[in-house]
């Protein structure tokens, strides 16, 4: 699992790149996505961890864990 070992490298910034680029190709992959988000949170960055995964919900959105991450970035933020 790619955020695991760039936790583990302390390597957050290029592991955040190389699972945006995956997510490209992939923009469907509503497993993905919520590892990129929740990468994107744990950087700091979670207005833009939120605005991925609104559009996740566009295409999944009765997909339980974007709902779940959607609502503890949400809490998290405020």
């Amino acid at each position: 699992h790619f955020i695991d070992v760039g936790t583990r490298l302390g390597r957050l910034e290029e592991t955040q790149q190389l699972i945006r680029r995956f997510s490209e190709f992939y923009p469907g992959d509503a497993n993905l996505g919520c590892d990129y988000a929740a990468l994107l949170d744990k950087l700091g960055r979670s207005g833009e961890a939120l605005a991925h995964l609104e559009e996740l919900l566009l295409l999944s959105p009765d997909n339980t864990r974007v709902v779940d991450l959607v609502d503890k970035i949400s809490s998290s933020a405020s």
